[in-house]
């Protein structure tokens, strides 16, 4: 058996990964409508009667727009932590079923997930990392700072999805508003390219194959800004051989198996 791991889409416009290890298969976040996420997910050949559950990082609608609608239609649980179902009223709503996440590791079906926190300004927002077939994969975004805690979860493991989200440069001298720089800025906001460059050098070691970088800018950054920056964060530190690419918010990935 295989463990693989894609991203269905990351950005400002939503957000949704595949994990899928043995006889397990689950999303984490469903920030596209049910009906793309199971276009998205018909493209790398998975069903939607195929995932066991959906997990969700926060309550920010990029990461939760088709969420609800999953749940009742592919009749499969949401699984967060509680603050996020009561600011979401998801006991209010019509929904296959709501499991309450307590930070710590847990077993889903073949897959081993543990949550972990994450700084961003939302009630309570959380990475993972789940492990199936022998294999670690990490996700990390939305996050204003890098934090040891999330630095602890993200060494150690064979693939990394890590947010770059934005080109300081480029935010400052944007169109957004100021407030809104301010918060992107801002230690709860997003990672830059620069931070994000910085924790992948902390945290790559012999073991991580991959790295995906996530959530970027459609407005604030570009994907070979990006990769340059992070690229030659790694470089600096020896970690050039590991495979390094950017997610895009209009298609699927390519999926990762190993």
């Amino acid at each position: 058996m295989a463990f693989t791991f894609c991203i269905l889409g990351s950005g400002s416009g939503g957000n949704c990964t595949l994990v899928r290890a043995g006889r397990t298969s689950i999303l984490i976040d469903a920030g596209f409508s049910a009906r793309a996420i199971g276009n998205r997910l018909a493209s790398v050949g998975v069903r939607t009667d195929q995932i066991d559950a959906i997990l969700l990082t926060h309550e920010h609608t990029d990461h939760v727009a088709g969420a609800v609608a999953a749940s009742r239609r592919w009749r499969r649980p949401l699984i967060c932590r509680p603050a996020v179902a009561r600011r979401l009223r998801l006991s209010e709503r019509k929904i296959f079923g709501v499991e309450a996440m307590e930070m710590e590791s847990f077993d889903l079906g073949d897959l081993r997930v543990t949550p972990f926190p994450v700084p961003h300004d939302a009630v309570e927002t959380v990475g993972f990392v789940v492990e199936g077939e022998g294999v670690r994969a990490a996700c990390a975004s939305d996050l204003g700072h890098p934090t040891l805690e999330v630095g602890r979860h993200l060494t150690g493991c064979q693939v990394v999805a890590l947010e770059a989200n934005h080109d300081v440069e480029l935010t400052r001298s944007g169109p957004y508003p100021w407030s809104l720089k301010q918060r992107i800025l801002g230690k709860y906001g997003h990672l830059s390219n620069e931070d994000a460059g910085s924790m992948l050098a902390s945290v790559v070691g012999p073991e991580t194959t991959r790295v995906i970088l996530t959530h970027l800018s459609e407005t604030n950054n570009a994907p070979h800004l990006a990769l340059v920056e992070v690229q030659a964060a790694l470089d600096r530190r020896g970690n050039s051989a590991v495979a390094l690419t950017a997610a895009g918010q209009v298609q699927p990935g390519e999926p990762i198996t190993l």
